[in-house]
């Protein structure tokens, strides 16, 4: 991490507190409500509070009155930088070996080289009512088919403002642009699967994880609000996925 980060909390996924200008771009910023909790566990940790007030001091506004300053007093300046926007909490991963990922119809996992589950995200795949096993074969409705996909960095895109606009002018029947409705449909963030050797398709293709207001896919891994969360892990991973699927 960078040499302003002050680590806050740790684990499998450690948590710096950043200047936003300094935040990597594959950074995962934490909603302000969590990090207000991560923060209050500083108290009584000598040397992470003495972190946290020299990262005050870095501001020089502060340096001046941080001797007369209690614990709680720097916590609260921390949560002022946060609110205004000069500071953000950030993840930052300890990957073990090769990952992997798995999606049972569910669950969307993150697992390493033992075999532990390191993170999950709420998923679906195919249209409401159309989601079970038996309906893998179903074009444009059933789940993704059963098998071994992976999963590419170089298939991850991110959709841009000119592609947001065009997708949102999608009607029923008549599909514009390469995001055919927008950020509703997609969110703001996919990566295209491809089938290994020996994965029966059933004849269907264009497959990928992506997010989206509101659940369901016509075959696609959906993650609805947690896709910014596993690409972030995803790209600082920075490495090519196994992803299994093996429905309940």
């Amino acid at each position: 991490m960078h040499l302003n980060a002050v680590l806050i909390k740790s684990g499998f996924e450690d948590y710096y507190l950043h200047y936003w200008s300094d935040v990597p771009p594959y950074a995962f910023v934490e909603r302000p409500v969590l990090a207000d909790s991560i923060l209050t566990g500083c108290l009584g940790n000598f040397t992470r509070m003495h972190q946290l007030r020299s990262f005050l001091c870095r501001n020089d506004v502060m340096q001046y009155s941080m001797h007369r300053m209690s614990d709680h007093q720097v916590l609260d300046a921390i949560r002022h930088m946060i609110k205004s926007g000069r500071a953000v909490v950030v993840i930052k991963r300890k990957f073990l070996g090769n990952q992997f990922l798995k999606f049972n119809g569910k669950q969307l996992l993150w697992g390493d080289c033992t075999g532990n589950i390191k993170k999950w995200w709420p998923a679906v795949s195919g249209r409401p009512g159309y989601q079970g096993k038996g309906q893998q074969n179903l074009p444009g409705q059933g789940p993704l088919p059963e098998g071994t996909w992976m999963v590419k960095q170089s298939e991850y895109q991110k959709i841009s403002a000119e592609d947001a606009i065009v997708g949102l002018t999608s009607i029923v029947g008549l599909k514009r642009g390469k995001w055919p409705g927008s950020v509703i449909a997609w969110g703001a963030h996919r990566v295209w699967l491809h089938p290994k050797d020996g994965t029966n398709t059933y004849g269907r293709k264009d497959f990928s994880i992506h997010g989206g207001w509101k659940a369901g896919s016509a075959g696609c891994i959906d993650l609805t609000s947690y896709i910014g969360e596993f690409v972030s892990m995803f790209l600082e991973y920075g490495k090519d996925m196994e992803l299994v699927v093996e429905y309940r």
